[in-house]
């Protein structure tokens, strides 16, 4: 026995049923065609859901699928800015331009200004990029530089060069 489905897809439902088709055959073009009457729907119903149609219609700009793939394209561009920085540090420590110690890096890490024989030494990294231009840098302030590039790598638009010169 041939059973047919069909399905009437739409922007906020799906409707189906499935229909058990009886034929006769037609003596005048001499071929089976489909009787409409003794033709059987043996069961039909619908499927509605939020389409991103009618939740934009309800005033809502942005559906929840596309919430979910921010926040889940937020959390990759975290995860992978962590494992860049964790790969550039065990090369750093492994060369001997970082400290091993986790509370020495993160001194080393935030620290503006640190005294040596009493001495205030700036640990900034802009300023360490422009001290390496005329002294020679030690081992920590090359790995700071190097993980501040790391940090705050990117895309500089040609655009906003005039503003940013004056």
């Amino acid at each position: 026995m041939k059973y047919w489905i069909g399905l009437d897809i739409g922007v906020s439902s799906v409707g189906w049923s499935v229909v058990r088709p009886e034929f006769q055959f037609d003596r005048d073009v001499q071929r089976l065609v489909l009787d409409f009457d003794s033709s059987r729907v043996l069961e039909a119903g619908s499927l509605g859901y939020n389409s991103p149609i009618a939740e934009f219609k309800k005033g809502r700009r942005t559906t929840n699928r596309s919430n979910r793939g921010t926040f889940r394209r937020q959390r990759r561009r975290l995860d992978h800015f962590q494992s860049r920085r964790d790969r550039l540090v065990r090369r750093l420590i492994e060369l001997g331009w970082w400290p091993e110690d986790v509370d020495i890096q993160e001194s080393i890490r935030h620290e503006k200004i640190r005294y040596v024989n009493d001495q205030p030494v700036v640990c900034h990294a802009v300023k360490l990029k422009v001290d390496g231009l005329s002294r020679h840098l030690e081992n920590f302030e090359l790995g700071k530089i190097l993980l501040h590039y790391q940090r705050h790598r990117g895309f500089l638009s040609t655009a906003d060069l005039p503003a940013l010169l004056g």
